[in-house]
């Protein structure tokens, strides 16, 4: 015989509702940019008052489903990767609460950006090596503004991603970027950090250019490897810091 802790729970009216509209939506029964009935059409369809509609349509805005405008019906969107990631972000920040949680997005944008510059090797794109050329001129220009150099770092990186021309792989580089955002700033306002990318930055362009793959793959894991080895160095030498000054030295 088996147990089961949790208890067999009532299904809430607005979680059905939400559950026939969104299958209506996932079977092409509604098209981005049709619009679902009224508030009223709908609490006439399903026999429910309007607080369980509201709930129904604010679970189906939450997924990403439909857009909600003030005194409008509900209107069908297009999918969008982003809101996959949006829906994540909470959970995200929690899981990078743990150290082991920031290692194992480290390991994650690795494999992804090796696989990406080797990608990029591949395609002699005329128009992508001159933006990372002239990126990498603007890298030179603000050595000494560790603010403007992150920018420029940024949108280095994401030249690189925008190779595979995905959707998924542009929001994906955009949400690490943001849970990664203190790795970013901490190596870079380090002194001679600036200068350590942009040697970096310089060696993976070189080899994209010259259609290496493996050298283009090995110089992009060891730019990322030597910011993570950074970035752990130091955040263990400020976590010694504080000790020391709160008084704590166990």
């Amino acid at each position: 015989m088996l147990f089961y802790e949790e208890p067999i729970r009532p299904r809430k009216l607005h979680e059905q509702v939400a559950e026939r509209l969104q299958a209506m939506i996932l079977d092409r029964q509604l098209l981005p940019g049709d619009k679902l009935p009224s508030e009223r059409e709908l609490q006439t369809t399903f026999g429910i008052g309007r607080p369980a509609v509201r709930e129904a349509l604010l679970l189906l805005e939450r997924s990403g489903l439909v857009a909600l405008r003030s005194g409008s019906p509900a209107t069908v969107v297009s999918a969008d990767p982003g809101n996959i990631i949006r829906e994540m972000s909470v959970a995200v920040e929690h899981f990078l609460a743990e150290p082991q949680g920031v290692r194992e997005l480290q390991t994650a944008r690795r494999f992804l950006e090796c696989s990406l510059a080797r990608e990029a090797s591949k395609h002699h794109d005329p128009t992508v090596l001159a933006r990372l050329r002239e990126l990498l001129e603007q890298s030179k220009n603000c050595l000494d503004d560790a603010e403007k150099f992150e920018l420029v770092d940024i949108e280095f990186h994401f030249t690189i991603i925008q190779i595979a021309r995905s959707r998924v792989f542009d929001v994906t580089f955009g949400a690490m970027n943001q849970w990664l955002v203190e790795q970013r700033t901490i190596v870079l306002s380090l002194p001679g950090q600036t200068d350590v990318a942009l040697a970096d930055h310089t060696a993976i362009y070189k080899a994209i250019a010259a259609q290496d793959s493996d050298a283009a793959e090995i110089a992009m894991r060891t730019h990322l490897e030597n910011v993570e080895k950074i970035y752990w160095a130091a955040r263990d030498m400020n976590l010694r810091r504080s000790k020391i000054l709160s008084g704590n030295t166990d």
